[in-house]
């Protein structure tokens, strides 16, 4: 039974993988330009084409074998009755599609230059080797050097296309791209050879068509150039009236400087243009080409502009699915360059944040010198003159002991009852938080700057949409990236120079949010650039009420709003231990690390470890400061409460007041923030309330202060937060003879953006 299961599978791995429909709708595009491409003859120059077409598809990473039997048939066709040239043709193609496998295969990842050469010399060969077989003139070995030099001219025009076809980067158009599309498309439609149906040529309809919808969408300027490129191939094909389809120029260049008229009335025009020239030159016009630009126009006439739009962006959107991811290095750069200034800030604050806690752990290594070297007598004392261990102490080796905070000393002092719990807090204190507040950071900043690598999500399909809009309405954009969020689309613009008028600003604005069908508002940035981004649905506005318990008015608690990441607001309110002047530089030190640690891309948990280490350093004389922290999402309103040793939080909303229950441990006694956030969803007009322990412990003497203040905001209707600061600190001094602690109210109102 095993031996049967065992065969069962590997049959099933060898089952016949179905290609998907993606791959399957490209294999059959290109089978198809492969197969009219083959079916040109330029001037009697023949057996470019297909190769060339091949050479792109190598150079491009494509799929080739379905190409090469379109290439075939297309020779086939085009010299059908003729065995001897139909089993030359097929001799050539086949061999230069073994070449090119071959260097595939030996070269791994040869470049297009090896292609190009490869495709070069072996046509010379093939086609000198005939010559001599046959018969060798000069006029052979002329042709097979303008076989050669249209060969090359021919594959860098199929190559601009196969950069617009295969990559994103490529519908920005150039007026090269322009060009090589145009190029390209009346060569497929010269290869449709002289297909008639009641003697009406499918090759001029379809012509005059595409030629009248591109000057419709792209102007004057485009279908003239299209008309233009389309006249010269066409008329050098063979079986075409070179004459005949230099009306095309005339035609695009009409159809393009009226785009803005009515369709009926522009084609009126036209076909009033090509009668009228005939009967002032007093001859009769081409009976069969009038019908055709007739159906022409008709067609042209029929199709709405909008659906034209419409299949534009279902062709880029089918182009997007089809391609194989192709990331282009140039593109990669240029993304890189418009996300400096954003990474550049974040790369700033996190330095600034560095010297911080440099700053922070030299004061606190000489705060606690004197309690250090203490320990260490006492330590030698009580334990090293009974160790063993001399020189591979870790204690003696490890400068002081800070580095390894779980040496055998460690161990050994924190098994002695004779030492002491005073003595133990205090080694832990001395040895072990600068040691994890260093590795805390190191470790938190190496995280932010990975995630800010991974989160820089680009949609390039959706950038270099963007970018080809921006770029039409101001010169001086050099390139756009569309930055995908949980809260939608970051759009970062980079200019040429650094300032651009009010008007352009606008403009470029209003485009963007047309294109992705959502508002948007500028945020701002350093550098040339512009940073566009989803309208948020919320804001908040914040008032504060303090009380000093010194005489000198300076009250030690702080409270602050300051932007929290791309996607809100932090809230926090700080209780510096103590009163007056040292409270204030205290608090005033927990909010600078705040601030950079938000400006940082922390999230609420590197936050709450970073603050809590450097604030266990600090920590002396078993005094604390306490922290209540508040951050809201202006997109959602999703809000998360993080409390660190802070009294209860409150929110007044529409069906009553909630109360945000109290955090364990002020700071420098919680590691993580791991049961000390709590989450709600805000509204608009819902109000958040955050007091400091001077205003919550006024209400003493009640028996439970949080159901004081539940009562007292629900039978308040708030107007302004500033108002309602002002009120709850009223109610808090009444309770009271006079303050016993430094005091402060900080409310912040949420309410919806217009």
């Amino acid at each position: 039974m095993i031996k049967e299961e065992r065969l069962e599978s590997v049959s099933d791995s060898k089952l016949l993988q179905l290609p998907s429909k993606a791959v399957i709708i490209e294999q059959c595009v290109l089978t198809i330009a492969a197969y009219l491409l083959a079916g040109v003859d330029l001037m009697g120059v023949l057996d470019t084409f297909g190769l060339a077409w091949l050479t792109v598809l190598f150079i491009t990473d494509k799929p080739a074998v379905a190409s090469l039997l379109g290439v075939l048939c297309g020779r086939v066709v085009m010299h059908f009755g003729d065995p001897s040239t139909m089993f030359t043709d097929a001799c050539i193609h086949i061999g230069g599609f073994a070449l090119f496998s071959i260097a595939k295969k030996i070269q791994k990842n040869p470049t297009g230059t090896l292609y190009v050469v490869l495709d070069i010399v072996f046509y010379v060969c093939t086609q000198t080797a005939l010559v001599l077989v046959y018969e060798h003139t000069a006029y052979n070995a002329l042709y097979i050097i303008l076989n050669v030099l249209i060969m090359i001219a021919v594959i860098y025009f199929y190559l601009r296309v196969a950069k617009i076809l295969f990559n994103s980067d490529g519908i920005m158009l150039t007026q090269t791209d322009a060009i090589g599309i145009a190029v390209f498309a009346s060569l497929l439609i010269a290869g449709l050879g002289n297909v008639t149906l009641w003697g009406i040529s499918i090759r001029s309809v379809l012509s005059l068509v595409v030629l009248l919808t591109t000057a419709s969408i792209s102007g004057a300027a485009m279908g003239t150039l299209v008309g233009t490129v389309f006249s010269v191939v066409l008329g050098l094909s063979s079986q075409v009236d070179f004459y005949t389809v230099s009306a095309f120029v005339v035609c695009s260049a009409v159809c393009g400087t009226l785009k803005n008229m009515n369709k009926i009335a522009v084609s009126i025009i036209i076909l009033g243009m090509y009668i009228g020239l005939f009967v002032l030159l007093g001859s009769q016009p081409n009976t069969l080409f009038t019908v055709e630009l007739l159906i022409a126009l008709i067609i042209f006439c029929i199709i709405p502009t909008k659906r034209l739009t419409k299949v534009i962006t279902v062709v880029e959107d089918a182009v997007k699915q089809t391609s194989y991811p192709v990331q282009s290095r140039e593109y990669a750069e240029r993304i890189r360059l418009v996300c400096s200034d954003s990474l550049g800030q974040i790369m700033e604050s996190s330095q600034r944040m560095n010297k911080i806690l440099d700053g922070y752990l030299l004061e606190a290594q000489a705060e606690n010198k004197e309690q250090f070297d203490a320990l260490v007598e006492k330590i030698t004392g009580t334990v090293c003159c009974h160790c063993t261990m001399g020189e591979t102490c870790a204690f003696a080796n490890n400068n002081m002991g800070k580095k390894s905070p779980t040496c055998e000393v460690a161990k050994l002092v924190s098994g002695l009852n004779h030492v002491g719990n005073e003595w133990r807090a205090k080694m832990a204190l001395c040895r072990s938080i600068p040691g994890i507040a260093v590795g805390c950071m190191s470790r938190s900043m190496e995280r932010i700057q990975h995630e800010l690598n991974d989160s820089v999500n680009v949609d390039e399909f959706l950038s270099a949409r963007l970018q080809s809009e921006c770029i039409s309405v101001c010169k001086q954009v050099r390139g756009v990236a569309a930055i995908n969020s949980q809260n939608g689309v970051e759009i970062l613009i980079d200019l040429r120079t650094k300032g651009l008028k009010a008007v352009q600003v606008d403009e470029l604005m209003q485009r963007c949010s047309d294109l992705l069908d959502v508002e948007l508002e500028r945020r701002d940035i350093d550098g040339a650039g512009l940073c566009f981004t989803q309208k948020s649905s919320y804001k908040l506005t914040t008032g504060a009420a303090s009380v000093s318990l010194d005489a000198d008015g300076l009250c030690g608690d702080s409270g602050t709003i300051i932007p929290f990441g791309k996607d809100g607001f932090m809230l926090a309110v700080v209780d510096g231990c103590g009163t007056g002047y040292s409270a204030l530089a205290e608090s005033n030190k927990v909010m600078e690390v705040l601030e950079a640690l938000s400006q940082s891309g922390c999230d609420e948990n590197s936050t709450v470890s970073l603050v809590n280490s450097l604030m266990g350093i600090r920590a002396h004389d078993d005094k604390y400061s306490s922290a209540d922290l508040c951050i809201f999402n202006k997109y959602n309103g999703d809000t998360k409460f993080i409390k660190m040793g802070a009294v209860s939080s409150f929110i007044i909303q529409k069906d009553g007041v909630a109360k945000v229950e109290c955090g364990a441990g002020p700071l420098g006694t919680m590691p993580t923030s791991s049961g000390l956030v709590s989450n709600f969803k805000l509204k608009a007009k819902d109000v958040i309330v955050m007091m400091t322990d001077g205003v919550f412990d006024a209400c003493s003497r009640y028996h439970d202060p949080d159901e004081y203040f539940i009562n007292l905001l629900s039978e308040y209707q708030a107007t302004s937060a500033q108002e309602t600061a002002e009120y709850i600190m009223k109610n808090a001094l009444s309770c009271i003879k006079r303050p016993k602690d430094d005091m402060l109210v900080f409310v912040a109102m949420v309410s919806k953006r217009q």
